[in-house]
């Protein structure tokens, strides 16, 4: 693996979303305690084992941000952020049991990687990057191709689950992951102009192995708001490694949308 640039840094990052908060809000006059109890416990929590920065609250959304990490650890902080997230609900319903409809509310992740440069337009100091961090006054923002990416796929994620990027994934191929055996491809979606207008893939973590174990992952009414769950439901039935990783053909997908070299370089692979 070669150094990255000096100018630009490799950051991974996370969205934690609540899912079906506007239903809650509408329902529940003290929504804003609970809203603000869960993001609390998460900004409180995620600092194990990597120190992670907060970027900011997206409506229902908070993000953050880690740079303090060696590329060996993206594995290992994958299952712990979607450990945060476990964690958070379980006690979260624990505690507001009395409230009859509590786990209608819930959580989902987004997790991406995206090579940062800072962008200085004051001076002439501007390395390329897919991505850039824009600082104005007191305020800064994340914007770029891999950001425009989590952003999208974000709203394919369901409930108590993970998604990942298309970059995170190759990264866990050419690591030959431990936790690849708990990763589906589970459908390939448009997303309006990314990849050049071709599909690109839905990607979660799902703890269950077995077919059952994640079917029953789901909740019930989800996979009539999502065809993506439905997708991995019918399909695995017939098949149970519906969905599983198949390294070779993932490379290839990737070098033909031409995004490959991007990747290595991303995460300062030889090119292959």
């Amino acid at each position: 693996m070669t150094a990255l640039s000096n100018e630009v840094r490799l950051h991974l990052f996370v969205s934690f979303d609540l899912a079906n908060a506007t239903v809650f809000k509408y329902r529940h006059t003290q929504w804003i305690e609970l809203f603000v109890e869960i993001m609390d416990y998460l900004s409180n929590n995620i600092n194990r084992p990597k120190t992670w920065h907060f970027w900011k609250v997206n409506g229902d959304e908070i993000i953050f941000y880690c740079t303090d990490f060696e590329m060996k650890d993206l594995e290992d902080l994958v299952e712990s952020l979607d450990n945060l997230m476990k964690e958070c609900l379980v006690g979260f319903y624990n505690k507001y049991a009395n409230i009859k409809d509590i786990m209608q509310l819930s959580l989902k992740a987004t997790t991406w990687v995206a090579n940062i440069a800072e962008h200085d337009h004051e001076t002439n100091n501007k390395p390329q990057s897919t991505d850039y961090k824009i600082r104005r006054s007191n305020h800064f923002d994340f914007v770029g191709r891999e950001t425009d990416i989590a952003f999208r796929i974000g709203k394919y994620s369901p409930r108590a689950k993970t998604s990942l990027s298309a970059a995170l994934l190759y990264y866990l191929i050419k690591n030959k992951s431990k936790i690849l055996r708990q990763i589906r491809i589970v459908d390939y979606v448009m997303l309006k102009g990314v990849w050049n207008d071709k599909h690109y893939p839905i990607i979660w973590f799902i703890r269950s192995r077995s077919p059952l174990g994640i079917v029953n992952s789901f909740h019930y009414n989800e996979k009539y708001l999502n065809p993506c769950i439905m997708t991995l439901l019918n399909e695995i039935k017939k098949d149970k490694n519906y969905g599983l990783v198949k390294s070779k053909e993932f490379e290839t997908i990737l070098d033909y949308i031409g995004v490959k070299k991007d990747y290595d370089n991303m995460f300062g692979f030889e090119a292959s």
